[in-house]
């Protein structure tokens, strides 16, 4: 009597191990990325700490003796007011990046959310402008800050961002917004929210 044949099914592999390995190879290499990006400012933080000579002398990672002397002097300038610097430097950046949120995330809702005719040439004339070098609007931007009485003022730093000037993080922004599912939205139609609301809550 001949045996019966029986088939032989295929071993599945492990998938979570293949899984885990491909993270832990995903996060070596993202560690030591970072690692390398940041050697510029290691080097930077280190070389406060060395004295004239070492910093200007040849190469080496670690100061020999670590000293607070530079820093001293620095703090003893009489026209070093570091308080006061620090804090316009915190209040421009705030306000840059609350204008940029808020006008580039707008511009770019519209260009996820809305479909109106020419959309498409509309928005890749917008990405055409990141091809322009900042220089050469350097410039005519200067002759308009000075006709508007804004010379020696901070609004010419931070003004610009609340007219959706960054086009870059209006790509950014929609690139994003696109991904999120249209049923979230006819979701919060039929629950009667406004289309600020679904920006606001959505979106954001």
């Amino acid at each position: 009597m001949q045996a019966p044949i029986t088939s032989q099914k295929p071993v599945p592999r492990d998938s979570s191990r293949d899984s885990n390995r491909l993270n832990i190879f995903l996060y070596t290499m993202l560690v030591i990325s970072s690692v390398i990006l940041m050697l510029p400012l290691i080097s930077l933080i280190l070389t406060s700490f060395k004295t004239f000579g070492e910093a200007v002398g040849p190469f080496k990672w670690i100061p020999a003796q670590f000293n607070l002397e530079n820093y001293q002097a620095v703090f003893k300038l009489r026209d070093f007011n570091y308080w006061n610097y620090l804090g316009n430097t915190m209040l421009i950046f705030v306000l840059k990046t609350a204008g940029t949120l808020i006008s580039c995330s707008l511009a770019a809702y519209g260009y996820a959310r809305f479909n109106y005719k020419y959309k498409g040439i509309f928005f890749a004339l917008l990405l055409t402008v990141i091809m322009l070098p900042g220089e050469l609007l350097t410039i005519p931007m200067y002759e308009v800050y000075l006709k508007l009485g804004w010379y020696d003022t901070y609004y010419p730093l931070y003004l610009a961002t609340y007219f959706g000037t960054d086009v870059f993080m209006i790509f950014l922004f929609r690139q994003f917004f696109i991904s999120i599912p249209k049923e979230l939205f006819e979701a919060a139609q039929i629950d009667g929210a406004s289309e600020f609301q679904m920006y606001r809550r959505i979106m954001l």
